[in-house]
């Protein structure tokens, strides 16, 4: 018998599987790509990402490239407790 594709598991995503996976929309995928921040291969206008380096950026985005995330004042203010004023 045949394998079939989707029995299994291929060593690589397209962008609308990775943003599926990180619950995020492609256009963060693709900016998180061109960036450099999220592992990827180029084939002509193709891009696959491989499985497991992305699902290691997902546990630490730092680790992958050496790239530390971003924290802008938007985000550092998650933790801060909401002041009544």
């Amino acid at each position: 018998m045949k394998a079939r594709q989707d029995d299994k598991v291929r060593a690589t995503l397209k962008i609308s599987e990775a943003a599926l996976i990180a619950g995020t929309g492609e256009k963060a995928i693709r900016k998180g790509i061109e960036d450099g921040s999220i592992p990827h291969l180029r084939f002509g206008r193709n891009i696959l990402i491989p499985r497991s380096a992305f699902m290691r950026w997902l546990d630490n985005p730092g680790a992958v490239n050496g790239i530390q995330p971003r924290i802008t004042k938007k985000t550092a203010m998650i933790d801060q407790p909401i002041s009544s004023q």
